[in-house]
């Protein structure tokens, strides 16, 4: 987490915004959290910050003989030794491991994980778990996608670790209204080539597209040899290396994912003490994809998605907070000014309605960003070849225009309507110069 926390510029908003995720409730759907009691047995990372801890795999047991969930949880918000990266947020646990060591306390629909988390408080859902199924949009993922398009609440699922190949993101994962995240590496030289280039992509990140072609994952955070809380039932061989018997190193899509939920509860945080806005789901998207870094691949790409997060970007958005709704083929107007020499870069995010499991195509509502240079040279979202508009989107609920070297003068800002059979459907916007 320590040295995470600097690649993905938590310490800048830590240290310059003031930003450590106070008054934010995250919940972590996991295997279970150390002694799995909220008493001072409970592992120093979390005492005192538990809002709610659920023993859903188990009659009245939510510890951690695993490891992973403990682990999980002190990345986003441990407030110990090894800061998470929102030390100061609450937590909500559901442990979801049952007696064989499997998530069989997982519902038959997620939205009752979800809305157990919602009634405790939690806007943030983080989950590092997922069923390989090669990119399919699956119940699960509908599901996800159904509760974010109707309640504030921002859900985030690890990639899956089937990578290096194409076409393997996890579900739910695979959902359109989840924050999707992949593992770029972390920067830990003495435990050799899996952590000495924070530009590389993790081999085992899962890799989009979805199989219906949609640009997956959506962001990257460093998950490899990450150190964080180690639960005291979790025995050596669960670890990627040991540290100490508080701290060890584990690595996975499934530490990359944490980091990132922290991330947005810091950035959650931001909006509501500094903007003056709750944040919807699509806005805190559209910000952390707006202020992410290439890790060197271009854009779009199926291996880092739309790139490394980086916080201290997203902080300082111009933004459109979900205000216009459209239908089919109206659209809302905003200008920017923009100047020289500062790369721009404009992310538009949607809650796009539930998609079928069985079509060729999972977006429902289709809206299209399109940009206008001072000097009349369009673009259109996601279309990062000459001329830049010509190829319309109609698969991603995502659109991005990024001008590496913008001209001086108004931009124009379109967010046009195309389809909208389930609407009125709102969006939100992020602008990062």
């Amino acid at each position: 987490n320590d040295v995470a926390r600097g690649i993905v510029k938590a310490d800048v908003a830590q240290n310059n915004f003031g930003l450590y995720g106070q008054g934010q409730i995250v919940a972590v759907a996991d295997t279970g959290l150390d002694t799995g009691r909220n008493d001072s047995s409970m592992h120093e990372a979390f005492r005192g910050k538990i809002t709610a801890l659920y023993a859903l795999g188990r009659t009245n047991n939510a510890n951690d003989p695993n490891g992973h969930g403990t682990h999980v949880a002190g990345s986003v918000l441990g407030n110990a030794t090894n800061k998470g990266m929102a030390p100061q947020a609450n937590l909500v646990f559901q442990s979801i491991m049952d007696s064989g060591g499997g998530l069989g306390g997982l519902p038959a629909n997620l939205q009752t994980l979800f809305s157990q988390a919602y009634s405790a408080g939690a806007r943030i859902h983080t989950n590092s778990w997922g069923a390989p199924v090669n990119g399919a949009y699956t119940t699960d993922s509908r599901n996800v996608d159904d509760y974010v398009r109707k309640n504030d609440m921002t859900i985030l699922f690890a990639a899956g670790n089937e990578g290096p190949g194409s076409g393997t993101i996890s579900a739910p994962g695979t959902a359109k209204n989840a924050i999707t995240v992949g593992a770029t590496e972390n920067l830990r030289p003495s435990f050799g080539s899996y952590a000495d280039n924070i530009n590389h992509v993790a081999q085992f990140s899962s890799r989009g597209p979805t199989r219906d072609g949609r640009i997956k994952p959506d962001v990257m955070a460093p998950g490899t040899y990450i150190l964080s809380a180690r639960s005291s039932l979790a025995p050596d061989s669960s670890f990627w290396a040991n540290h100490d018997s508080k701290y060890a190193y584990m690595g996975g899509t499934s530490m990359a994912t944490p980091i990132v939920a922290g991330n947005v509860a810091q950035l959650r945080e931001h909006f509501v003490k500094n903007r003056g806005v709750t944040p919807k789901p699509s806005l805190l998207k559209a910000a952390l994809i707006a202020g992410a870094a290439d890790v060197g691949l271009g854009f779009p790409n199926g291996n880092q998605g739309w790139g490394r997060v980086t916080l201290d970007k997203s902080l300082n958005v111009a933004f459109v907070n979900e205000t216009s709704p459209l239908s089919t083929s109206q659209k809302a107007t905003y200008s920017f000014t923009a100047q020289a020499g500062k790369p721009l870069k404009i992310s538009l995010v949607w809650s796009d309605a539930p998609g079928s499991t069985t079509a060729s195509l999972t977006l429902v509502n289709d809206l299209d960003l399109v940009i206008t240079a001072p000097n009349g040279t369009k673009y259109v979202g996601n279309d990062f070849t000459a001329p830049y508009d010509n190829n319309w989107d109609g698969r991603n609920n995502v659109e991005n225009v990024f001008i590496n070297a913008p001209q001086s003068g108004t931009y124009t800002v379109e967010v046009q309507a195309y389809n909208v059979p389930v609407g009125p459907q709102t969006f939100s916007l992020a602008i990062v110069h």
